[in-house]
C-alpha cells in the first residue's frame, strides 16, 4: 500500500459504511538515512487496495461504489481542516524565541507525508 516499513495500521469500524484508519510511523527520527526525512503515503493506492479487498473477484458489480477519504484529528472526532481553523492560537511571554518544528509538507492532496513518530488518522466512508 506504499506505507513506511514500520507503520502501525489500526482500523476502527464506526458503522457498516464508515471506519477510521490510523497510521502511525514507528520509525525513529534518528535512524533515517541522511537524505531521507520522510515517507509519503499515497491515498489513491490505499483506496485501490480497499476496493480490491471489498470486491474480491473482477466480476463483482461495483455499481458506482466509491470511497471518500479525508483526514481527521488524531481522536477522529472532527475533520482535520476544521480542527486547524478552530484551534486556539495561544500567545505567551517569550513565544518569539521558540523554534517551531518544520514538518515535511504533503506533496499533493493524495500524497501525504508520514515522517517518523507521526500519527495520521483518516475517515473512510463507503458510498
Amino acid at each position: 500500500m506504499g506505507l513506511p516499513p514500520f507503520t502501525r495500521v489500526d482500523f476502527t469500524p464506526l458503522n457498516h459504511t464508515d471506519f477510521l484508519v490510523r497510521l502511525e510511523n514507528l520509525d525513529d527520527k534518528f535512524d533515517l538515512k541522511p537524505k531521507q526525512s520522510s515517507y509519503f503515503i499515497d491515498l489513491e493506492r490505499i483506496e485501490r487496495h480497499f476496493l480490491e479487498k471489498i470486491f474480491v473477484d473482477a466480476e463483482s458489480p461495483r455499481n458506482g461504489f466509491k470511497l471518500i477519504i479525508y483526514e481527521t484529528s488524531i481522536s477522529g472526532n472532527q475533520a482535520y481542516r476544521n480542527m486547524e481553523q478552530e484551534k486556539v492560537k495561544w500567545v505567551g511571554q517569550g513565544d518569539e524565541d521558540l523554534e517551531i518544528p518544520d514538518f515535511p509538507q504533503d506533496k499533493t492532496g493524495k500524497l501525504l507525508a508520514l515522517e517518523p513518530q507521526r500519527i495520521r488518522t483518516f475517515h473512510i466512508k463507503m458510498i
